[in-house]
């Protein structure tokens, strides 16, 4: 087990300083700090920008600020790109005093430039803006404006908390409740468990980019944790929790104490157990960037089978293009993303896989793996077609990694997932979970779901981890009656030959579908409805339509009705 740990001696505490906004933040500054040097400039009239509008403007030569009118008439000046990967926000959709990312959702507060919404896990720049005789002047660091990431505030370790926060897992949920609990004024001891052997990265990049480097996707480098007084320990595997005792038992015999703790282990890949010759050599899952690296690797110039047509087997296939001999899925659908985003869309994604020589066999199911020499060289299938393969890789869904809970007495569902209330709480006291290893509650339209739902985004398991640091600090203050509940849309994203459906909303049962646009075109927006109503959207080429779903389910504005969508598909956003 590898350990980074930090004792945080002699810094001052910022705990008054925790909860504020990077505007506050800013006049705290001395402003003539030499990394200060200001730079203002005349940036827009008056006239040109109307209430709830937005423009992208350059301050000289020194870069580009978002500037917007909120309901009210007030003028403010934010990064213009979006933290995550860079998204320009002029071109998202403006919320009340928030825009959210075109590309992938993450939102940002327009008066101080805080992260709302995820993935990502920093903030973007604010600026001072005010109006003089008709002109929208902007005052900004040069230094914020070269970057267009801005960490949000934390709170330094002391040693005079005694208090331990425990965060068992090292993904989106578990990265982002760390940095929630500093950024809530949680000042004690904070432990993150990683059960793999790198700091934590970004997740999605590994079925895009199979040979990514773990160091250069990784969310944050070891100084950050370092100076903001947060343990990760690598490589530790949790055997069992013991919530009487509050204890953690990891698989190398090491006992760990705490006063609160998140559970946030995500899944594992479903395997092809039980399948005859799954133990031969070169049949993979795909979870960690270790299982990307050795696909990668032995995939070159090699007869490649995916399993599963879903989101993850299409990535991984696309990824193979131009790297093995040759590329074959099968899956259990008729057409890839069938079942998440319907038939039609499904044969568009079709087209452009057949259109890069990227063989799908629909409709079909692995009967037995074939083997030469321990390796696997065959896939035979339900209807006795057997394909050469050199090397499988199995996208076939995931199950919740909650083996370890068996005996904890936390609450699981049927399925194995974690089941937790609005606030992320488990049913035992201190014990909170989130991220993909969980069941939690979920709102469409204002009416809760009727149980709770296991959503496995990545934007979604970021929000998690921000309610649960937050609602732990929270607990450990003495203040639970300041625990925030869970409140967030789902978004996600796929990326397909340079083309990116993006999807908002919660879907699953819809019973028909409103199509505008050409799937085969690769250009449209579909409306998923349930009960007359639009309960999920998916897009291509349609920017910034996704993040104007998402932001009118937020707002909690009427559902949209398939009547008035027949009617004019667009009336929802004038």
């Amino acid at each position: 087990m590898f350990l980074f740990q930090t004792a945080i001696k002699g810094l001052i505490s910022l705990k008054s300083m925790g909860s504020m906004s990077c505007r506050e933040k800013s006049a705290t500054l001395a402003p003539n700090d030499e990394n200060d040097e200001f730079v203002e400039a005349v940036v827009a009239d008056s006239a040109d920008l109307a209430e709830g509008q937005m423009k992208e403007v350059s301050i000289a030569e020194d870069g580009k600020v978002l500037v917007a009118r909120l309901k009210g008439g007030a003028v403010t000046a934010i990064g213009a790109k979006c933290s995550h990967y860079g998204a320009p926000l002029v071109k998202g959709a403006m919320g009340d005093n928030r825009v959210r990312c075109p590309w992938h959702g993450a939102c940002f507060n327009l008066t101080t430039g805080d992260i709302e919404d995820f993935p990502g896990l920093d903030g973007v720049a604010c600026h001072e803006a005010r109006e003089v005789g008709g002109k929208i002047m902007v005052r900004a660091r040069k230094s914020q404006l070269q970057s267009h990431k801005r960490t949000c505030n934390m709170v330094a370790r002391d040693e005079a908390n005694t208090q331990t926060a425990l965060v068992i897992g090292g993904g989106a949920a578990g990265a982002t409740c760390i940095e929630s609990l500093r950024q809530n004024g949680f000042t004690g001891r904070i432990m993150l468990l990683c059960a793999e052997n790198f700091l934590p990265y970004d997740r999605p990049k590994l079925s895009k980019a199979l040979d990514a480097d773990p160091a250069k996707i990784a969310l944050r480098d070891a100084e950050f944790y370092q100076k903001n007084g947060i343990e990760v320990h690598l490589g530790a595997e949790v055997n069992s929790i013991d919530p009487g005792r509050k204890l953690v038992s990891l698989e190398q015999g090491e006992e760990l104490s705490y006063d609160g703790i998140v559970i946030a282990t995500g899944s594992e890949a479903r395997g092809v157990d039980g399948i005859e010759g799954c133990d031969l050599k070169n049949i993979f899952t795909l979870r960690t960037v270790q299982d990307a690296n050795e696909i990668a690797t032995v995939a070159k110039g090699k007869k490649v089978v995916i399993i599963g047509n879903s989101f993850i087997g299409m990535e991984v296939a696309a990824y193979m293009k131009g790297k093995a001999l040759t590329v074959t899925i099968v899956g259990r659908s008729a057409v890839p993303l069938e079942p998440v985003l319907g038939s039609e869309i499904g044969a568009a994604v079709l087209k452009l896989f057949t259109d890069n020589e990227i063989v799908h066999l629909g409709g079909r199911s692995v009967s037995s793996f074939v083997g030469s020499e321990g390796a696997v060289s065959g896939v035979k299938l339900d209807d006795g077609q057997t394909l050469d393969a050199e090397l499988v890789v199995a996208g076939i869904g995931a199950t919740p990694n909650s083996k370890f809970l068996t005996s904890s007495g936390v609450r699981l569902d049927s399925r194995g997932f974690v089941v937790v209330d609005q606030n992320l709480r488990t049913n035992l006291d201190g014990v909170f979970a989130a991220g993909d290893v969980t069941a939690a509650p979920l709102s469409l339209n204002g009416r809760a779901l009727p149980e709770p739902v296991n959503i496995g985004h990545w934007q979604l398991s970021h929000f998690h981890g921000k309610i649960a640091g937050r609602n732990l600090a929270a607990l450990l203050a003495g203040r639970p009656q300041e625990f925030t509940p869970l409140d967030a849309v789902p978004f996600f994203w796929t990326m397909l030959f340079g083309k990116s459906i993006r999807y908002a909303g919660y879907g699953h049962g819809f019973e028909e579908i409103h199509m505008v646009g050409d799937p085969s075109a690769l250009q449209f927006e579909a409306y998923y409805l349930k009960g007359g109503e639009a309960v999920a959207i998916a897009t291509l080429n349609a920017d910034p339509v996704a993040a104007q779903f998402a932001e009118h389910l937020a707002a909690k504005r009427p559902a949209l009705s398939k009547e008035r969508l027949l009617a004019d598909h667009t009336y929802w956003r004038k």
